[in-house]
């Protein structure tokens, strides 16, 4: 509650600035929607994205179905384990205790499990796959915020992501990232056909 307060003392400073001339009416007004929105997402015990897009304390139908959903499989994960980066990433996320069950996969590891989930080695090794209780493909920065809604402490960041529609943001700077290691993994002859 303290948040709030602290917010709207902030808010009314920079109203004060913006009436000496000193600044943007728009930039002002921006900046204080984002504190305010981030507030109230850190002063709520759970923040939801509703079905119309906007926030509240509660979720809504489509994330109660894929909450559901979730809860009774487990996941399967695809993991590029020859990346250093990528195995201490996974090797973290195997400390924490998951809300469903998890299958963590190698891709550079037995192919006839790749095969069973109809996914080729190089499409592993060059984006993050999950999948889940449905069977249910999520890739790149989509396939970590299913992974990390199962997860304790990464579930807020996944709801933050999704109720501030990160993702997009997201998809892009991961498609970078993974286009990039994806070409230095082949460099050193690991994709393979």
């Amino acid at each position: 509650m303290w948040k709030r307060r602290k917010a709207g003392v902030i808010c009314s400073r920079l109203r004060g600035v913006e009436k000496k001339g000193q600044a943007s009416s728009s930039v002002i007004g921006k900046t204080c929607v984002r504190l305010r929105v981030w507030t109230f997402m850190l002063d709520s015990p759970k923040v939801w994205m509703n079905d119309d897009g906007g926030l509240s304390s509660k979720p809504g139908k489509r994330f109660q179905q894929r909450e559901a959903d979730m809860d009774t499989e487990g996941l399967t994960v695809l993991f590029d384990g020859g990346c250093p980066l990528c195995g201490r990433e996974i090797a973290h996320y195997r400390t924490l205790a998951s809300r469903v069950p998890i299958r963590w996969l190698d891709a550079t590891g037995d192919e006839a499990d790749l095969r069973g989930l109809g996914v080729r080695r190089a499409d592993a090794i060059a984006e993050f796959h999950v999948f889940d209780g449905t069977g249910r493909l999520h890739k790149g920065a989509d396939g970590f915020v299913a992974l990390w809604l199962a997860l304790p402490y990464y579930r807020r960041l996944a709801q933050v992501c999704q109720g501030l529609r990160l993702l997009p943001l997201m998809r892009w700077a991961y498609t970078r990232f993974a286009r990039w290691h994806f070409r230095r993994r082949c460099e050193t002859g690991v994709c393979g056909p």
